[in-house]
């Protein structure tokens, strides 16, 4: 059996004769779209029906049942996480630690601490304490890697309890975020029409705010000349920044930017 729980669940999948659900949201770079939740993905597959959702960027999760299989994926870049652990005869995956750490107490099952992974974490010259492996704090839960997806069948023997089978398919990152080869022209155009396109396309949808974080740095300048470039974009789009005493250059920044752009 299958059981699907969270915020919304019934809403997403009321009125959906489909096999899947999705939550989240994706671009579609190709026709400069964003599609919004389970009817934003349905009306994604009539412009690409086979699409590999692994590299789809945005912050999403798909899963997809048959008779005794269900495959579960999330975006390229991992943004929307997925933790998982496995039993003989059950499998539980979520986005978070906590809820499946309380499940596995819920069912007598030990929540022991991995130390190697709790080492790793805590060490200040980590890569940003990041998670290093696919292990998690809690020996026996672990990490989906980006671009990545698990796939969970039951395997029936004459007579006796049908035994789950866990396979993660995880590809090879270097070849997978591959560095293209174009003309550095081209691949600064094409990044143009990547940015340009999903807040064009949040601007479109109603009922959506569009919120840009201004600290004054070049990754969130960068999104304002983006905005600029479209003035229907950037007419809509509400500007916050932090005033605190610690960003006092970065404010700064802002103050001049929102004194030549108005």
């Amino acid at each position: 059996s299958l059981l699907i729980m969270g915020k919304n669940v019934d809403q997403h999948l009321e009125g959906s004769n489909s096999n899947e659900f999705f939550s989240g949201w994706m671009i579609e770079h190709e026709h400069s779209s964003i599609h919004l939740g389970q009817q934003g993905y349905l009306a994604s597959k009539k412009f690409d029906s086979e699409m590999d959702l692994r590299e789809k960027e945005g912050a999403f999760v798909h899963l997809k049942w048959e008779k005794k299989t269900i495959e579960l994926t999330h975006d390229c870049f991992g943004l929307y996480p997925i933790l998982s652990f496995q039993e003989k005869d059950f499998f539980v995956a979520s986005d978070s630690l906590l809820v499946l750490s309380k499940i596995r107490t819920m069912m007598n099952i030990n929540n022991t601490v991995n130390g190697r992974v709790h080492a790793t974490r805590s060490w200040g010259h980590g890569l940003a304490q990041c998670i290093m492996s696919t292990k998690t704090i809690v020996k026996g839960i672990e990490y989906l890697p980006p671009a990545s997806s698990i796939k969970v069948s039951a395997i029936e023997h004459d007579g006796e309890i049908p035994v789950l089978s866990v396979t993660k398919k995880i590809p090879k990152m270097p070849r997978f975020f591959s560095a293209p080869k174009d003309a550095y022209e081209d691949i600064l155009t094409r990044g143009l029409k990547e940015i340009i396109g999903p807040i064009k396309a949040m601007e479109a949808t109603h009922g959506v705010q569009t919120f840009l974080g201004l600290s004054g740095g070049l990754d969130s300048r960068v999104l304002l000349a983006c905005a600029l470039h479209e003035v229907k974009g950037a007419s809509k789009m509400a500007v916050r920044t932090n005033t605190h005493s610690s960003s006092k250059n970065d404010l700064e920044v802002v103050q001049n930017l929102a004194e030549e752009y108005g």
